[in-house]
């Protein structure tokens, strides 16, 4: 499997899905609660939260969005079990992907921490219902990630497996956020 046992596995990255959610949804509370930042958050964020009908080009768009999220770090977790061996490439490699992966995860949830604070938890909530798979697809990226840059080994068998979970994932999110939500 890889060096990481698969209930500490499990056990990692719902506790990274569990932090994805709260972090945002936290913050944006806490920012609708303060007028002068709900009223910045709006700005900055500004949504139409327009009833719209989906279609299947709308929810392939959406699937392609974020498949290139969850994609960066089941690519880095690739490249860095590949130079395993390798530690005079590995290591710089790692602090990029660290650096990308980290600038691409803070901009995704400080959009969503905007939006809620702009229009708050209750009037987002029925455009939200895609977001824990979604998420979870991107915890299960970001943990293989954190077991490939450790010191262990991440077996090849993990990482399909994980990319395969992440792609239906974000095939079924993708088609809730299109058909199940008043607009995307």
């Amino acid at each position: 499997m890889s060096a990481l046992p698969l209930a500490a596995w499990r056990i990692r990255a719902v506790q990274l899905l569990v932090l994805l959610m709260a972090a945002p949804l936290g913050l944006g509370v806490l920012g609708h609660l303060q007028p002068d930042v709900a009223a910045a958050a709006r700005s900055l964020s500004p949504l139409a939260l327009q009833p719209s009908t989906g279609s299947g080009t709308q929810a392939l768009s959406i699937f392609a969005h974020n498949l290139r999220v969850v994609a960066l770090p089941l690519l880095g977790a690739a490249a860095l079990a590949g130079l395993r061996f390798h530690p005079g490439i590995r290591d710089p490699l790692r602090a990029v992907l660290d650096a990308v992966i980290c600038l691409s995860l803070v901009g995704n949830v400080t959009l969503l921490a905007l939006s809620l604070a702009g229009y708050g938890l209750g009037r987002l909530a029925p455009w939200l219902p895609h977001l824990p798979v979604e998420f979870a697809a991107l915890a299960i990226a970001l943990d293989v990630y954190l077991t490939a840059r450790g010191p262990g080994a991440l077996s090849g068998r993990l990482l399909l497996v994980a990319a395969a979970v992440c792609v239906v994932a974000l095939a079924l999110a993708a088609v809730i956020e299109t058909y199940a939500t008043p607009g995307a």
